[in-house]
């Protein structure tokens, strides 16, 4: 991996800037505000949180809820997608998230150490649960990815094909870990690439372990 892989997404010194000015707004504003009838949340850039547009967040929920046919969803460290999936009816999604904020969804949010294994840290009952992952790991390096890969496993769906049948995946992250994401996780980068509020350095991407016409199909190379 090359330096700096390690570290979250990173910020160039123009958006930095501006960020500062943001930050001076968002002290002034209300801690839990609402939009579109879901509770919002202002990013804790501490933890390494950077919203996604509302563009990219209704794309991916669509997916997800799409693809889910009526089952659960986990959300891994993706705010912004669990918000979408909320103004959809009949949406079975959950976040998982390390921010204790989010506890103000209730048992719709569950803490999320993605360093911790999935059993020191989740209730036996959602094992095997989900039937899509829509994950964003907190960092750009292998190891998340390795974590990100036990606890997909942990939760996936099971179905009649055995142990070897996963969950859909919609995985969000750097495009600089594109080979350990399809080594370990058997995911592949699409055409299409997410877009965050506030723009970052790190290229992001959109990864898949199937194909997505709605995200404009795998990419080539």
């Amino acid at each position: 991996m090359e330096d700096g892989d390690d570290d979250p997404p990173r910020l160039s010194p123009e958006t930095l800037a501006a960020l500062q000015e943001v930050l001076a707004e968002q002290a002034e504003r209300p801690a839990v505000q609402e939009r579109d009838g879901v509770a919002y949340l202002e990013p804790d850039w501490g933890l390494a949180q950077f919203w996604y547009t509302t563009a990219t967040s209704a794309l991916v929920a669509e997916e997800a809820f799409d693809r889910a046919g009526g089952g659960a969803i986990a959300c891994l460290c993706t705010p912004s997608v669990f918000r979408a999936l909320q103004t959809m009816t009949q949406s079975q999604a959950y976040l998982f998230e390390f921010d204790h904020r989010f506890d103000i969804f209730g048992d719709k949010f569950v803490h999320f150490d993605l360093y911790k294994s999935p059993e020191e840290q989740f209730p036996a009952s959602l094992k095997g649960k989900f039937s899509v992952l829509v994950a964003d790991p907190p960092h750009l390096n292998r190891e998340a990815v390795n974590a990100l890969a036990v606890h997909g496993r942990w939760l996936s769906l099971r179905g009649a094909e055995g142990p070897a049948k996963s969950a859909d995946l919609i995985l969000l992250t750097g495009s600089v870990l594109e080979e350990d994401v399809r080594k370990v996780l058997r995911a592949r980068r699409n055409v299409w690439k997410p877009e965050h509020q506030c723009p970052i350095q790190n290229p992001f991407s959109c990864y898949t372990n199937y194909p997505s016409s709605r995200f404009g199909g795998l990419a080539s190379g």
